[in-house]
């Protein structure tokens, strides 16, 4: 759930403004939202694709897939030295905005549904 994630939105593009933004709008839709600053070096300016979600291993199949559904397209990456559960989103270059609304809950949703047991094909004799 969005509630239990944490983020830290971390602009590496040179548009001013755009982490403050974005973490207003993740807030709004039920993140916690942590650091809000420009990228660190090793990324500033580095991140092409519409953003970059990086945290620890643990997070890959939990909070960066829920985060993940705000931001389709975005690189998931594992940092083997990170502790703690918070994650960070970089905004990239090819950011144009978080997913839509209803996109976003659709993904949310599909996330918590339960998955239809895979059909028994029978075979007669």
């Amino acid at each position: 759930k969005p509630g239990q994630v944490t983020v830290n939105v971390l602009n590496a593009t040179t548009r001013g403004g755009l982490a403050q933004k974005t973490a207003d709008e993740l807030k709004k839709r039920g993140f916690r939202v942590g650091e809000v600053s420009n990228a660190p070096e090793e990324y500033d300016k580095k991140v092409d694709g519409t953003g970059l979600l990086l945290g620890p291993a643990a997070s890959l199949k939990s909070s960066l897939t829920v985060l993940g559904t705000q931001l389709p397209g975005a690189e998931h990456r594992a940092d083997a030295a990170r502790k703690g559960a918070t994650v960070d989103l970089i905004i990239g270059n090819g950011f144009k905005g978080l997913a839509k609304g209803a996109d976003a809950d659709a993904a949310l949703a599909a996330l918590t549904a339960p998955r239809p047991a895979p059909a028994v094909e029978k075979k007669s004799c």
